[in-house]
């Protein structure tokens, strides 16, 4: 496809990008509709203490 291409992306124009999106439009009936498994989560945030001057790492 064109749109994969880095230069499609370099340049677009009104008309391919109107293009691509009337492509895209025809493309959305497949979509899934079901939101498959939902995942919840219960983290919490931890903030690590300042750990000072990082010691410098030295290859032998």
């Amino acid at each position: 496809m064109e749109v994969q291409a880095a230069l499609f992306w370099q340049e677009p124009t009104v008309n391919k990008l109107e293009h691509l999106r009337k492509e895209l439009r025809s493309l959305i009936r497949f979509i899934e509709k079901n939101p498959g498994l939902i995942l919840y989560t219960d983290f919490q945030d931890i903030i690590m203490e300042d750990p000072g001057d990082p010691k410098p790492v030295v290859n032998s």
